[in-house]
């Protein structure tokens, strides 16, 4: 009994050998090199870099190979893809012919138009509404960055940097023009309407007022001063009349920025505002309209403090988040002690405006001190 016993293990284990003897086993090596190449396979298929060339997806599988339902999948996705990019051909190449037949036209045109050098702002001219959109804000981001840019350095800084790029004038004011159309109103109408109201209008007067825009942009200030009538004289003969103020030009504009834009070259001069082409006590009246930007505020002031008149006046027109804040904090007090270290004094603050707060000021007949420092918060 346990010799037959013996001889079914017997039986059993030969069974078993032959069982492995048919199937071989792989090595664990061998699977492991497999796994790793087939990694590497497909990461060079992800980055490009697999020589291989991709299966035929209209072949069948080879004799004796069974292809998984993935691979099948996977397949038929290769041959809807060659079969879109086969019929997407055709498009390719006329688009390619009209390209060349766009680019002999343009050659054409470019030897009879002078060349304008391109700039980053985006042309809205033409375009859709959605494009219009994307332009604007695109322009809008430009000229935060700029804004802060002006906000956080020097006057000679920013000078350099618009200097060597005259686009950048171009791209700040771009983005200005959008910020004031969602003002309720512009403080430069506000100068206007004051300046005329004082000099202009003034049956007394008897000189030109001559007017200094520190920070002048588009000049716009100039242009519309420039555009107003003397007022005529009443009771006068037409004789008299040549020797009245009505024969006297009502304003002379001096306008400083960094840049003098675009068709701006007989308008603007173009310098640091901290050191203006001016002579002493030769204006007066000195507007900074949004323009205290920079690390060295306190300089504009005393420039302005040294051009000025004796009897001459300073304009500033300001953001009022600039020198309050919604905890009620008032900084205008301390604006103000600056401003006569610097020479003047405040006669008039007017904060009727929601938005803006505009100032008055006139000398105090102090030297200025240029040891003082002046910090205004930025307005981003």
């Amino acid at each position: 009994m346990a010799q037959a016993g013996t001889d079914k293990k017997r039986k059993g284990s030969s069974g078993g050998a032959k069982k492995d003897a048919k199937r071989p086993k792989r090595d664990h090596k061998e699977k492991k090199s497999s796994g790793a190449a087939r990694r590497v396979e497909r990461k060079s298929k992800k980055e490009g870099k697999w020589d291989k060339p991709p299966p035929d997806p209209a072949a069948k599988a080879p004799r004796g190979e069974v292809w998984s339902k993935s691979k099948k999948k996977r397949m038929r996705l290769l041959q809807a893809k060659i079969k879109k990019k086969s019929e997407a051909e055709p498009t390719k190449e006329s688009e390619s012919s009209a390209a060349v037949k766009d680019t002999s036209k343009k050659d054409d045109t470019a030897r009879t138009t002078p060349h304008r050098p391109d700039t980053l702002v985006p042309t809205t001219k033409g375009a859709s509404s959605l494009q219009k959109s994307y332009a604007a804000r695109l322009s809008g981001s430009r000229f935060r960055i700029l804004n802060e840019e002006l906000y956080t350095t020097t006057s000679s800084t920013a000078f350099e940097n618009f200097r060597s790029n005259p686009e950048l004038f171009t791209q700040y004011h771009e983005g200005f023009r959008h910020q004031v159309e969602n003002w309720p109103s512009n403080p430069v109408d506000v100068m206007l309407a004051w300046l005329t109201k004082k000099y202009a209008n003034n049956s007394k007067r008897t000189r030109t007022t001559v007017v200094a825009d520190f920070g002048c942009g588009d000049a716009e200030l100039a242009k519309r001063l420039l555009q107003v009538a003397p007022p005529s004289a009443k009771g006068d003969t037409q004789k008299s009349k040549t020797n009245s103020s009505s024969s006297v030009p009502p304003f002379q504009v001096h306008s400083f920025d960094l840049v003098a834009g675009p068709g701006l070259e007989d308008l603007v001069t173009a310098c640091d505002m901290s050191n203006v082409p001016l002579a002493a006590k030769s204006v007066d009246v000195a507007i900074f309209c949004l323009a205290l930007m920079g690390t060295n505020v306190a300089d504009f002031l005393v420039e302005a403090h040294r051009v000025l008149k004796d009897d001459g006046k300073v304009k500033i027109a300001e953001v009022r988040s600039r020198f309050e804040s919604a905890s009620g904090k008032d900084d205008l007090d301390e604006f103000a002690e600056k401003l006569q270290l610097l020479g003047f004094e405040c006669q008039n603050v007017d904060r009727s405006n929601k938005m803006f707060i505009m100032m008055e000021l006139m000398k105090n007949g102090k030297v200025p001190d240029k040891r003082v420092e002046v910090r205004i918060k930025v307005c981003l």
